[in-house]
């Protein structure tokens, strides 16, 4: 048994014959139950964040990640894959920033992940930024964790 799985209390079922153990590493974060890393003190860098959501846009190219606090991009959408790519006219429009955030949306509801962080001082509310953040909470995903 993971030190995960202790923390959280056992349900015992009404005839008592077996005890079922949430085995979900994620419950805790899920419940508010867990602490987020604050990192020190002097660092510049904000990571009290369990999943961060990223948004980069170059001049051929739109992408957006989440990742957690020490780094690992756990799910990455971009034009570049060839599904969406060849349903798109242009692959730097709002139109794929758009779209970029739906199929974005859909992967982080199919992990369970409904709440993430959004960091509007490094990325902007402005523009394609905008547009990406707006339709991901369209979607149904909290951008407040």
């Amino acid at each position: 048994m993971t030190s995960t799985a202790s923390k959280v209390p056992s349900l015992v079922s009404k005839c008592g014959r077996f005890v079922a153990v949430n085995r979900n590493p994620r419950s805790l974060q899920m419940q508010k139950k867990q602490k987020k890393f604050g990192g020190f003190t002097t660092s510049t860098q904000n990571i009290s964040y369990f999943n961060r959501l990223r948004f980069f846009k170059t001049n051929q190219h739109v992408m957006a990640t989440l990742e957690s606090p020490g780094g690992v991009q756990s799910l990455t959408t971009t034009t570049q894959e060839y599904n969406l790519e060849r349903h798109l006219y242009s692959l730097t429009d709002v139109t794929a920033t758009r779209e970029i955030a739906k199929v974005m949306a859909q992967r982080l509801k199919e992990s369970g992940i409904l709440s993430v962080f959004w960091d509007g001082q490094e990325q902007g509310y402005k523009g394609k930024s905008k547009v990406f953040i707006d339709t991901i909470r369209k979607e149904g995903i909290s951008t407040k964790e």
